[in-house]
């Protein structure tokens, strides 16, 4: 259905119906950043951004002539292992569903 609602739509479909295989793994981005990473205030005025490879700070600037000043961003330390919560979706509600049909039922007219 929806790789036949737009010429450029694809299904990516989370769980094969035969083998019950999952394709990809849904995961709790939002707690894991927020708990890792510091709020950013002051964002909109940044015109520089400068990512050192190490480190628990951005260097930022106003404006490209302005000097560069440490801003913290890591609230807690990560390691390479780890890695947010996964979500199992529980898929799309009764209501949604019935939406997607008489869409897919509009474009058929």
């Amino acid at each position: 259905m929806i790789q036949r609602s737009a010429i450029n739509n694809f299904e990516i479909v989370y769980k094969d119906p035969i083998t019950l295989q999952t394709n990809f793994e849904w995961c709790n981005w939002k707690d894991f950043i927020k708990i890792r990473f510091l709020p950013c205030p002051g964002i909109t005025n940044w015109h520089v951004v400068k990512i050192p490879k190490e480190g628990d700070h951005i260097l930022v600037a106003d404006h490209i002539c302005d000097p560069f000043r440490e801003v913290r961003i890591l609230n807690e330390a990560m390691s390479e292992n780890d890695i947010p919560e996964k979500i199992i979706p529980k898929g799309l509600s009764e209501d949604r569903q019935k939406e997607l049909n008489f869409f897919f039922k509009l474009r058929k007219q």
